[in-house]
């Protein structure tokens, strides 16, 4: 799996999206109902850089998989960030501090939220807290993998 991940985040091999996000449905609560997917947004310019946005091609297929709403534009990174790999695990609550925003409030949805590894759980957590200050009544998590 972390070979899979790897070639999904850096080296451009997009194709993997509908395998990674299965196994992403495999370890979501049976029966859970969620409102709204939302992808882990990357700041412009590193989208710019990558030219895609892992979590939203993940989000995507998980909408598929789950016939649920997707909106990759509800919550967005307005600061350029350190990349979090580079950082030490103490560092990377600190360099997220206040760098996402939520476009539109919300009113009580349950949202899934979705990113493709979980380390330290800092970009999570930041972009929970967004989402719960805007409204969101439930945040729940899927990763691809977890890091540690």
């Amino acid at each position: 799996m972390q070979t899979a991940t790897r070639l999904f985040k850096f080296k451009q091999r997009v194709n993997l999206d509908r395998s990674l996000a299965y196994y992403m449905v495999k370890a979501l609560p049976l029966g859970e109902h969620f409102d709204l997917i939302v992808p882990v947004p990357l700041h412009k310019s590193a989208l710019r850089e990558r030219g895609y946005n892992q979590a939203t091609l993940l989000a995507r297929e998980l909408g598929r998989m789950l016939a649920c709403r997707v909106e990759s534009r509800l919550l967005r990174k307005i600061r350029k960030t350190i990349p979090q790999h580079n950082l030490p695990a103490r560092e990377r609550e600190n360099n997220l501090s206040n760098a996402f925003s939520l476009v539109a409030p919300l009113s009580g949805e349950h949202i899934l939220l979705v990113d493709d590894v979980l380390t330290t759980g800092a970009t999570v957590g930041s972009c929970s807290q967004s989402l719960l200050a805007g409204g969101a009544g439930k945040v729940t998590v899927v990763t691809v993998a977890r890091a540690g």
